[in-house]
């Protein structure tokens, strides 16, 4: 009986550290981030804070937030994915084959992509969690080989234009009123999300914050909401692609802390030895992720043809670099077992800014990558610190 008493604290401080660690990195970003903005703000005189700037990065955002949401439960579960960008744009150009080439309409030609996005992730899948080979090799062979079929497929040139009905997953918006009772569902949503977690937590015996700090949360949360609308709502509404990004924030998040299935993932990467002793079935749960990784891959490959109008061959250049830097800056740890989708939203916030603050002071476009590099780096140090705080 001791034993288990001693056991259920240990784990519960366990939890309450992993927590801490995560809400503190979550913090620390939105800080960094609102510096940002000031400091672009003032540098740019005003031109960088213009809702249509504000638009256009939001919109810039929303495909490696997207990847990063997916990716943040490779990387909880100490695996990656390096040809993550060659993927969507590989997708990219299909569906742009599919349509001009192939005469296929919208919908035909965003489900048969569906289905070949399915089919290669479970390739790698079937690979990594039940053959037992290293993420890095599938994954870095994945990139090489979609690479060489994104040239075979476009004939190593642009394909397009797409459809109408694509083009409005990458350019269209919400209207305006519409977009501020979407704010409001989303104020409300957050609300109700961080209350019912609280009462879990007292319900369970388990350190849960007090009403105070709860609602400061949730002030912070409509504040940023009702921010975000007005900016965007004040140029032509919320754009598609913001809109989706959100909507699978809010279901990825979802299923990561309310299903069986995303506690199990957050437990193969705290110990997949345990996880195995648990009765979790491991591989066959990192299988189904990486399924679901590859939907997500088809979600940003359907907005980034949208946004170009074409299939490029340059499409997804670099992509998973962006996407592996927004989940880490947004709090997932290299260590395995800590993270949230939903940060990688802000991680990739914080990229864009940079990228786009320095195009608006007409920086050169090496400088990007420089400061780039340098973020990711203190971020990962920042978890090697925080994680040597644990085990001290």
């Amino acid at each position: 009986m001791a034993a288990n008493t001693k056991n259920a604290k240990k784990q519960s401080g366990f939890r309450s550290f992993i927590e801490g660690q995560i809400e503190f990195r979550t913090i620390l970003v939105i800080a960094v981030l609102i510096l940002l903005v000031i400091i672009f703000s003032v540098l740019t005189k005003g031109n960088f804070i213009t809702s249509r700037n504000i638009s256009n990065l939001l919109r810039q955002t929303s495909i490696w937030a997207i990847m990063g949401l997916s990716m943040c439960w490779l990387i909880v579960t100490m695996g990656i994915d390096l040809s993550a960008g060659m993927a969507v744009g590989f997708l990219s150009c299909f569906i742009a084959v599919a349509q001009v080439k192939m005469g296929m309409g919208t919908i035909p030609s965003l489900l048969l992509t569906l289905v070949v996005a399915l089919v290669l992730y479970a390739i790698q899948g079937y690979l990594v969690s039940y053959i037992g080979m290293a993420a890095f090799i599938v994954t870095l062979g994945g990139q090489l080989a979609l690479k060489g079929g994104m040239l075979l497929i476009t004939g190593s040139s642009t394909v397009a234009p797409v459809t109408d009905g694509t083009l409005i997953w990458g350019q269209a918006y919400v209207p305006s009123g519409i977009g501020y009772i979407l704010a409001i569902l989303a104020i409300v949503g957050a609300a109700f999300t961080k209350l019912r977690n609280r009462s879990a937590k007292i319900k369970n015996n388990l350190p849960a914050d007090s009403m105070a700090k709860t609602g400061i949360w949730i002030a912070i949360y409509a504040v940023v909401i009702i921010g975000a609308a007005y900016l965007m709502c004040s140029y032509k509404g919320i754009p598609v692609p913001v809109l989706v990004m959100l909507i699978l924030a809010l279901i990825m998040n979802f299923i990561s802390t309310g299903t069986t299935f995303g506690r199990s993932i957050y437990s193969i990467g705290g110990n997949i030895k345990a996880a195995e002793f648990a009765g979790i079935k491991v591989k066959r749960n990192m299988f189904i992720m990486y399924l679901i990784h590859g939907a997500m891959m088809w979600v940003a490959g359907v907005i980034l043809v949208a946004r170009l109008n074409a299939g490029s061959t340059s499409s997804g250049l670099n992509y998973e670099l962006d996407a592996i830097a927004s989940t880490v800056i947004g709090g997932t740890s290299f260590l395995g077992g800590i993270g949230k989708p939903a940060g990688a939203i802000l991680g990739a916030l914080v990229m864009c800014t940079i990228d786009n603050g320095l195009s608006t002071m007409n920086v050169d476009a090496a400088w990007q990558y420089v400061s780039k590099g340098l973020i990711i780096v203190f971020a990962v140090l920042l978890d090697q610190i925080m994680s040597s705080r644990k085990k001290g």
